[in-house]
């Protein structure tokens, strides 16, 4: 098994301009991620999929993700309602409000033991760094309990209010204990560390910014515990991109950085519809790409190609519907 993400499903009603539009829309980075990675295989057991379901969670969903992969389980929480958000859009995608309506319903570590989804090579979370060190602790030491020796890559996408100048420490020793192997926020999250703020509009948009903190994370030679161990901050920057820097064992003094372009240029943007989800797939497309190349950067051009069937609908895009391959072989074309 190669991908499991841990978090939440969510069922959103959204709304524009003040009226309701759509109700039960399913979201959440479990959701999101899981089909980011989905696209890139055609073995459907290479996937794993757990849900925490409330009493309410609709039938047409379990139903869909059974056809994602034959190891989806739920584990129903018969006395609790599923876990439903409010999402308001201003004048455009990018003006959006969430407000959870019911308490959330995540998996974590522990809903793995016993089943196949422990041996999976790579997983997600989305989590604050209050809890994700613990997360970790406990997947490790499961898997440990299991006999499984593989070290999995770890994937870490902060909560957005985990990431303030009080908590950048704690990230960043985070990422230095080799815990996590690619630390994902956003640029406004990124920025945020730092007392700042980066503006997506052309002429705000600041790329030394982002570099210049993305760099605050990498642990510095004094820091690192074994000469093997590698780190990738990997900075999702909406239609301006992403942004990877990365160490390697032969390059611990010198980061390799890049940036890469996102699939849909200016000249397309009107192919997307909602960025809901988006930077969830990227991970789960990035996933899948790491796991086949073991190459940051052509991993995150897999991350870039999932996002954008995310980017083109609101809520799921149909699985049989996404040619990954294709999409990934134009995009490499023109890069």
């Amino acid at each position: 098994m190669k991908f499991v993400a841990l978090g939440g499903v969510w069922l959103d009603e959204i709304y524009t301009s003040g009226e309701e539009v759509l109700r039960d829309v399913p979201g959440g980075s479990v959701a999101f991620a899981t089909l980011g990675a989905r696209v890139f295989t055609t073995d459907p057991e290479d996937m794993g999929l757990i849900v925490k379901t409330g009493f309410d969670f609709p039938n047409t969903l379990l139903s869909l993700f059974s056809t994602w992969t034959p190891s989806f389980r739920t584990l129903p929480c018969s006395d609790q309602p599923a876990a439903r958000g409010r999402v308001r859009y201003g004048h455009s995608t990018s003006d959006r409000i969430f407000t959870r309506l019911t308490p959330p319903l995540n998996t974590t570590p522990a809903d793995l033991v016993n089943t196949p989804l422990l041996t999976a090579q790579s997983f997600h979370f989305f989590d604050t760094a209050d809890t994700v060190s613990s997360q970790i602790d406990e997947l490790n030491m499961l898997r440990k309990q299991a006999g499984i020796e593989a070290k999995p890559l770890v994937i870490w996408e902060p909560h957005p209010k985990s990431c303030t100048p009080e908590a950048l420490e704690v990230h960043k020793q985070l990422v230095v204990s080799a815990k996590v192997l690619v630390f994902s926020p956003n640029h406004v999250e990124l920025a945020a560390f730092f007392h700042a703020s980066n503006d997506t509009s052309d002429a705000s948009f600041d790329r030394a910014q982002v570099e210049r903190q993305s760099r605050a994370f990498l642990p510095s030679s004094t820091e690192v515990e074994d000469p093997h161990d590698i780190v990738c901050i990997l900075i999702r920057c909406a239609e301006h991109g992403c942004f990877a820097l990365h160490t390697s064992p032969s390059s611990k003094e010198h980061p390799r950085s890049a940036w890469l372009p996102p699939f849909f240029g200016l000249d397309q943007t009107d192919r997307i519809v909602d960025p809901t989800g988006a930077g969830n797939a990227f991970l789960g497309g990035f996933a899948m790409g790491w796991l086949e190349t073991k190459d940051f950067v052509h991993a995150a051009a897999y991350g870039n190609v999932a996002a954008s069937f995310a980017l083109e609908v609101v809520g799921l895009p149909d699985l049989g519907a996404c040619d990954a391959r294709g999409r990934l072989a134009e995009y490499e074309a023109r890069s």
